[in-house]
């Protein structure tokens, strides 16, 4: 798992930082610094989000990821 499934898992759920790190139990601002990248996945914290969100629905996430790879936002 890196930073980017991370933050579309949070986001594909349509959860806040806060309530992120509340379902994985950990602080906001860590949710912040890993979904930055200035902070790297624990094996720990990927075994939080595997038992709240379920490895099919990670799966899933991550192929959806797959295809929206390099596409750029219209402003």
């Amino acid at each position: 798992m890196d930073r980017h499934l991370f933050k579309n898992i949070r986001k594909l759920n349509r959860l806040s930082q806060y309530e992120m790190a509340a379902k994985i139990e950990v602080s906001r601002s860590l949710v912040a610094k890993i979904e930055t990248g200035n902070r790297g996945l624990t094996l720990d914290i990927i075994k939080k989000v595997k038992q709240e969100f379920g490895v099919k629905h990670i799966e899933q996430v991550r192929d959806v990821m797959g295809p929206l790879k390099g596409l750029q936002p219209h402003l």
